[in-house]
């Protein structure tokens, strides 16, 4: 499938997508706040895990839409890049902010 936008219509696209992708982000965060408030894990911890899971999302539809157009390349390009970096945020934000804490948490869940 492939798509002819002229210049116009394509600027206009990117400029609808960002208003979505900027109010779906508040809205996202927003949730957060209440789901941590609400709950008493801690806006790191929604954050770390909730927040990030569905930031990653992106991610997951290009590794479908990879498989689904049989290019192997951008499905590894995607999972040792974005991915990675992901987690690799994850662990220093973990190892800065959270350290001890975070793991005696795991700790005594894992019990």
């Amino acid at each position: 499938m492939e798509f002819d936008l002229n210049l116009p219509a394509a600027i206009a696209l990117f400029l609808g997508s960002s208003a979505v992708v900027i109010f779906s982000a508040i809205a996202l965060a927003r949730a957060g706040d209440v789901i941590a408030a609400r709950t008493g894990l801690g806006h790191l911890w929604v954050g770390s895990l909730l927040i990030a899971g569905a930031t990653s999302l992106p991610e997951l539809v290009t590794n479908i839409t990879a498989v689904r157009i049989d290019n192997p390349g951008l499905a590894a390009g995607n999972i040792l890049g974005a991915n990675m970096l992901n987690v690799s945020n994850l662990a220093v934000i973990a190892a800065v902010f959270g350290g001890r804490v975070i793991d005696e948490r795991l700790s005594r869940g894992q019990e």
